[in-house]
């Protein structure tokens, strides 16, 4: 990306003061319901999958998931990996809040390599995000 792009800072979250969960037989799922911590599972999202992007594994029952190996700050040692796909309630697009506070409409039919490109920093990618 150019220096001139800005970078991605956050995706819009759940609106409706964030009490949707996935169903009632996931009544602790929190994912993308809460900001208490600012966690990414929380309140981010990873560009391992581009935007809206499904991830529903046969254990999920059909539920659409994120994956994280461990909660964020739970251990001095082990690192936390995770795959926290960009969803939004609009249809074929998600919104996603620039480091210069700028918010852009991002098409979850962008290409993968572009999306991972716009979250990195100072990468010295030449795409632009929308």
């Amino acid at each position: 990306i150019s220096g001139d792009i800005p970078l991605p800072a956050d995706a819009e979250g759940l609106p409706g003061g964030g009490e949707a969960k996935y169903g009632p037989a996931l009544g602790n799922n929190t994912g993308h319901t809460e900001w208490v911590d600012g966690r990414a599972h929380q309140a981010g999202f990873t560009t391992t999958f581009a935007p809206q992007a499904i991830v529903s594994p046969a254990r999920a029952n059909g539920y659409d998931i994120d994956w994280t190996n461990q909660q964020e700050g739970k251990s001095d040692t082990a690192k936390t990996y995770a795959a926290v796909t960009a969803r939004s309630y609009h249809p074929g697009l998600v919104n996603v809040v620039m480091m210069d506070g700028s918010v852009h409409g991002v098409s979850s039919a962008v290409e993968l390599r572009i999306w991972r490109a716009a979250s990195t920093r100072r990468g010295g990618e030449d795409e632009t995000i929308d």
